[in-house]
């Protein structure tokens, strides 16, 4: 074991060390990390970091092992080891910022780790990865009961500008001294996603004491990016924030469910461990020290059918097959699966080991969405008796894109019905005559053009074919769209909060402005949006002499951090 004090600080590495297994311990109530700045061809392997804080006043601007990463920090064990109830600030025990890969961890709190306003184990991840760990120990505790903005998380605060977390989970919450911090944004996992960034393959298990808002959360508050995936909660109450699924704590002693959320990439010990009631370890080195077995969670009536987990087999536009596993101990038939806005037949089942696999097929949606609220599911004994367990809104569901099917013209009118809902295109269209009765005024939901083309599109009075987007619009091709305005214009007028265009390819576009504003192929101002493997082919801007200024570009004129 090695104790490191203040003086020792690498200002910059970019070279390879290997701390085979061997423990530093460092003390961290000043500002100063132990790796300044590590470049793109730097790793740190195999290390195990302690820290203490053990400072007697509240400290700001603290990061513990590197400020900011851009190489490989992997097979890494972080454990807080030592912690004053002080009033710290800005602290960030792993990393300020993250641009480069920090893989395989362990994160052990073996203190409470106490913040006033700001802090965790990570700033920022900027277009940098995060995978393959987990976080345990004791909560990390806010001590601040004003009004003031709070933002702690347990992983990382802000994963933004294409960064990726995936494959970890965490069972350390985030504890509010009392329900007075109304402008506390605090995660489980992070306070923001944002700007094309990637969450997929998560879960968190518990709430933070005085947890009072359900909107938001709990493992990331923010999500100005909408690309978050498998991202599951495991707690008592419900939270009604999208993207976030509630998941049932039998799922946790399911090694199928363990092992097709977080270990994707097989760097997980699952079986063996869930089978024996423990969390799965991270496969570490054998320099490595052995993990700590943490036994899963006390399940109230794990008797009883539930569902554990549910896996999509084969995807229509309004019709789906899914398999769904359910916890089934008694061996009994499942009768009936109830989905609200569904039709469910169950077309087979097979029982093993105290679950049935149940092959069943959605159809017949009410409305086309990508999340269901399961409802029930009903079971029938050896002897005729009888159970059904009921669910509340958002305790069960099933994700999953079912799609109105657009044939023609008309069928793309009634997209102004009901814009939060889903559709796919069946048939190319052609607008010829269609001009402004064809403008769709605002999408929440997913139009997915299923590789056909719109053509001939003409448009006048300052519309555009999709005046706002906030959902997604994919797999498209536009042939001729002409377009005449005294504002912004394109084939979208605006687009925000996490929107996706995906796979949109125009050609022969004319847009003629009288005015001031913004102008592109695709999209005239975009914030926060994602542009994807998309393309605009012979095109012409023509603007009038305006007092004001007219922004122009090929694919989009204003925007804030948007991909192509």
């Amino acid at each position: 074991m090695y104790s490191i004090g203040l003086e020792v600080i690498v200002y910059g590495f970019n070279g390879v060390m290997n701390f085979n297994g061997k423990q530093i311990t460092r003390n961290v109530s000043s500002s100063y990390p132990l790796f300044a700045k590590t470049g793109a061809s730097a790793v740190l392997e195999n290390l195990v970091f302690n820290i203490k804080m053990d400072n007697s006043v509240g400290t700001s601007l603290t990061a513990g092992l590197v400020h900011k990463n851009g190489g490989i920090i992997k097979n890494l064990q972080l454990n807080l080891v030592e912690s004053n109830y002080v009033e710290n600030n800005e602290v960030h025990l792993l990393c300020y910022d993250n641009s480069g890969v920090i893989e395989n961890f362990v994160v052990n709190f073996e203190k409470s780790l106490y913040i006033y306003r700001i802090g965790g184990l990570m700033r920022y991840n900027t277009m940098g990865t995060i995978k393959n760990g987990y976080i345990y120990g004791e909560n990390i505790k806010v001590l601040n009961d004003s009004t003031d903005t709070i933002e702690v998380a347990g992983l990382v605060m802000e994963n933004r500008y294409g960064g990726i977390v995936e494959n970890v989970f965490t069972l350390t919450n985030v504890d509010k001294l009392s329900e007075n911090t109304d402008k506390s944004t605090m995660g489980n996992l992070m306070k923001s996603a944002s700007n094309n960034a990637t969450v997929q393959n998560v879960y968190s298990v518990g709430i933070g004491a005085n947890t009072t808002d359900f909107t938001k959360g709990p493992n990331v508050v923010n999500k100005n990016s909408k690309k978050i995936y498998n991202n599951y909660y495991f707690a008592d109450k419900i939270f009604t924030s999208e993207l976030e699924t509630k998941g049932n704590k039998l799922s946790l002693w399911d090694a199928q469910f363990q092992n097709q959320i977080i270990n994707e990439e097989g760097q997980f010990i699952v079986d063996e461990l869930v089978n024996e009631g423990y969390y799965p370890h991270v496969n570490m080195p054998d320099c490595m020290p052995t993990q700590d077995f943490i036994e899963l969670p006390e399940v109230e009536d794990k008797d009883l059918p539930d569902i554990l987990s549910t896996k999509v087999l084969e995807q229509g536009t309004n019709i789906v097959k899914v398999e769904v596993s359910v916890n089934n101990p008694s061996a009994e038939i499942i009768s009936d699966i109830e989905i609200a806005n569904l039709d469910v037949e169950i077309l087979s089942q097979e029982y093993n080991n105290g679950k049935s696999t149940v092959i069943t097929e959605l159809k017949n949606p009410t409305i086309c969405v990508s999340k269901y609220n399961v409802l029930s599911i009903s079971t029938k004994g050896a002897y005729g008796s009888t159970y059904k367990r009921e669910y509340e809104e958002g305790e069960r569901v099933i994700n999953v894109d079912l799609y109105k099917e657009i044939w023609n013209v008309n069928d793309w009118k009634t997209i102004n019905d009901s814009p939060t809902e889903n559709y796919m295109l069946m048939e190319d269209l052609n607008f010829v005559n269609g001009e402004n009765t064809i403008v769709i005024n605002s999408v929440r939901g997913i139009i997915d053009g299923n590789e056909h083309s719109i053509s001939n599109i003409n448009l006048t009075n300052n519309n555009s074919l999709i005046n706002n987007l906030t959902g997604t619009l994919k797999n498209f091709f536009i042939v001729n769209l002409k377009q005449e305005s005294s504002g912004n214009n394109g084939l979208i007028r605006s687009c925000n909060n996490g929107s996706n265009i995906e796979n949109i390819h125009m050609k022969n576009v004319s847009l003629y402005n009288k005015g001031s504003g913004y102008c592109g192929g695709i999209v005239g101002t975009s914030y926060n949006s994602n542009i994807i493997n998309s393309s605009v082919n012979n095109i012409q801007i023509v603007t009038e002499e305006t007092n004001g200024d007219m922004w122009c570009g090929g694919l989009a004129r204003t925007f804030k951090l948007f991909y192509y």
